[in-house]
């Protein structure tokens, strides 16, 4: 039905299958990855008797593979059938966390968290924005927001089962590891087997919109070559942004950690740390949905929203710990704001530069993310051991948040230079 329809411009299109597979991706991958992490740092640098900050160490192992992985498998992507090497990585990803249940000693987890990297590495930079990308002509903004989004559903429903496993005895961790690595295994591998294509042709189609007399140039493919792109100021400017936006993204991971740390003032806030997580991830999905709407209005806009939220959220989670249904309201404000690490880089990058070698950009921006993510983690962990706990932590994501908004909106000025 859908070969017979070159335009998709009525009845169904593929892009939507194209769309339901990478939203399932993302959920599952973002979503027990980086949403799920949080709940183990804890027990499981208790359980081995180590400084949270050891522990934390493997998700630099995590990030180091990330940003050597991303060249070698954004070639492979670029290539072979992403069916092929997306299955790999599912396997990859799903079967390492899962073997984490197995881990004695803690350079186990080391080991475990490199090759959980290589797996990751398609899932949280290149899959949904260039699938999108590939397969739609508008709307591009609202569907990358609303593939992404469903990781926060995946943080607000497993969060709390995930808390309750761990804390059923002293080695619930390990429950907990096997059962969201089979998770991830079960939610990816469907799709990267039997729907993924690489684009619209495969199917003898041509991009959802692609019709539309509204549809603009960035669009259609036009846009700023790698080889200039990459030696502009704008694309410095970017790569700041992303450094900023991952601030975010590795200190997102400790707020159950800041929440445990306030047990002996606040024991109410310490018990509803999977709650506080789950709240995030929350507004971490109704960010998504925001962001991406506001996007395909203006890209400007979505950038001073997502800084703004930031900053607010966070002051509340750290002035306001008395007061446990402010620091739920600050938990969605956090939650809008990580939403913009897996929307608003790529949507900016397709804005400064258009799509005529988007994912080229793309890759050469995220490593530079993943590069920074390699020290972001133990620094939090290193800085929270101290004498002031996570107030500094936070404090410098809040601060991130302000700077993210002047770069951004400096990229943006300066692609106007670059236009034609």
């Amino acid at each position: 039905m859908a070969d017979s329809m070159p335009r998709g411009k009525s009845g169904f299109h593929y892009a939507y299958m194209i769309a339901l597979a990478a939203m399932v991706m993302a959920s599952v991958a973002l979503g027990f990855m980086y949403a799920c992490q949080g709940i183990f740092f804890t027990p499981v640098s208790d359980y081995f008797g180590v400084p949270t900050a050891q522990l934390v160490l493997y998700m630099s192992v995590f990030n180091i593979a990330i940003t050597v992985s991303l060249p070698f498998i954004g070639k492979l992507m670029g290539r072979m059938d992403l069916r092929i090497p997306l299955s790999i990585c599912a396997i990859l990803l799903g079967g390492s966390y899962a073997l984490m249940s197995q881990c004695r000693a803690v350079w186990h987890f080391y080991v475990l968290g490199f090759t959980m990297g290589v797996g990751m590495t398609p899932f949280v930079y290149l899959v949904v924005p260039t699938l999108i990308n590939s397969w739609f002509a508008k709307r591009v903004g609202f569907l990358i927001g609303l593939c992404m989004s469903f990781s926060g559903v995946i943080g607000a429903i497993f969060n709390p089962i995930g808390t309750e496993i761990i804390r059923s005895g002293p080695e619930g961790w390990r429950s907990a590891y096997l059962l969201f690595g089979c998770l991830v295994m079960a939610g990816i591998l469907p799709f990267t087997i039997f729907v993924i294509r690489n684009k619209p042709e495969d199917k003898g189609l041509e991009k959802y919109g692609a019709d539309d007399p509204d549809v603009d140039e960035v669009a259609t493919g036009e846009g700023v070559p790698a080889d200039i792109a990459l030696k502009t100021g704008v694309f410095k400017l970017i790569v700041i942004f992303i450094i900023m936006n991952t601030v975010i993204q590795t200190i997102n991971s400790f707020i159950p950690s800041y929440a445990e740390s306030l047990r002996s003032a606040f024991p109410d806030v310490a018990d509803a740390s999977g709650i506080i997580m789950a709240i995030v991830q929350v507004g971490n999905v109704l960010g998504l949905l925001a962001l991406g709407f506001i996007n395909d209005k203006s890209v400007r806009l979505g950038v001073i929203v997502a800084g703004i939220a930031g900053i607010a959220g966070l002051a509340m989670l750290l002035v306001f710990p008395a007061q446990l249904t402010l620091m739920y309201v600050g938990a969605v404000l956090l939650g809008v704001c990580y939403a913009a690490t897996a929307i608003e880089t790529s949507l900016l990058v397709r804005s400064c530069f258009g799509s005529k070698d988007y994912t080229v950009i793309t890759s050469r921006v995220s490593a530079f993310g993943a590069g920074f993510a390699v020290i972001g983690s133990p620094l939090w962990g290193l800085i929270a051991e101290g004498p002031l706990g996570y107030i500094p932590v936070l404090a410098i994501g809040a601060v991130s948040c302000a700077v993210s908004v002047v770069v951004g909106n400096m990229a943006l000025n300066g692609a106007k230079k670059l236009e034609g």
